[in-house]
């Protein structure tokens, strides 16, 4: 099957990339960012530096000093990244909720875009793009559901936890990059079932790398590794909904 390609702006390559190498340890807390030495490696003037810059500190992987350059913020301690990614996990699932009545057809076909992108970087272990599309996947309930500003919060907690849309951190597995796409195709078709108790709990498991991430990717190898929204991945839901009874009965 052929796959169409969307072209990333040289901001979104900058930037996708800059948050790679912190988010992998290429560039350490308390590294210095500096406009210049960025704009000479990308081959670019300093405005879209600075832009990508201001970005990134307003994300939290950056932090601005005074009378000095820009730096690499600290990464948040374990205890913390618990809580962000439970407050992550409630936000994400209090957005869908809001919004799952009025998923459409363009909804669902902007995800199924965005996961062809993130399929083509996982496939050739493009692990930058595939950051970036994971990104735009989650970024998407928010911004069906919340008005403008909310999605500032969101990405402030999701990215403080260093391991947002990092592979490693999201897969059960490290054999196959193309599981994150599994992830989200079972995500994408869970959300298309029309349950809204069923979606949420699905996010909130993935976000809080519960069952859910095993389960579809365990369903995604079963079926032979396809590409696409197939009914394999509605073999989740029995579990989802298992666990969803028994929170209610607790």
């Amino acid at each position: 099957m052929k796959i169409p390609v969307r072209l990333m702006s040289v901001r979104d390559q900058i930037a996708s990339r800059l948050r790679m190498e912190v988010r992998e340890g290429l560039l350490t807390a308390g590294s210095p960012v500096r406009e210049e030495q960025l704009a000479a490696r990308f081959g670019v003037s300093r405005t879209p530096i600075r832009q990508v810059l201001q970005q990134l500190t307003y994300e939290g992987l950056l932090v601005s000093r005074p009378n000095c350059s820009m730096v690499v913020a600290e990464p948040p301690s374990p205890e913390i990244a618990t809580v962000l990614y439970d407050c992550r996990a409630r936000l994400e699932s209090i957005a869908l909720r809001q919004c799952f009545d009025r998923l459409n057809e363009d909804d669902f076909d902007q995800w199924n875009s965005i996961l062809t992108d993130m399929y083509r970087c996982c496939e050739r272990s493009d692990v930058s793009g595939a950051f970036y599309f994971d990104m735009l996947f989650h970024q998407a309930i928010l911004e069906k559901s919340s008005p403008a500003g909310s999605l500032g919060v969101y990405s402030a907690i999701a990215t403080a936890t260093r391991d947002y849309v990092r592979i490693e951190g999201n897969r059960p597995a490290h054999e196959d990059p193309r599981e994150l796409y599994a992830l989200h195709a079972a995500l994408l078709v869970v959300f298309r079932h029309g349950d809204v108790h069923v979606a949420c709990e699905a996010i909130t498991q993935h976000i809080l790398k519960q069952n859910f991430n095993s389960d579809a990717c365990r369903c995604w190898t079963a079926a032979g590794k396809p590409y696409g929204l197939v009914e394999a991945y509605l073999e989740v839901i029995p579990a989802l909904r298992r666990n969803l009874n028994g929170s209610a009965d607790s």
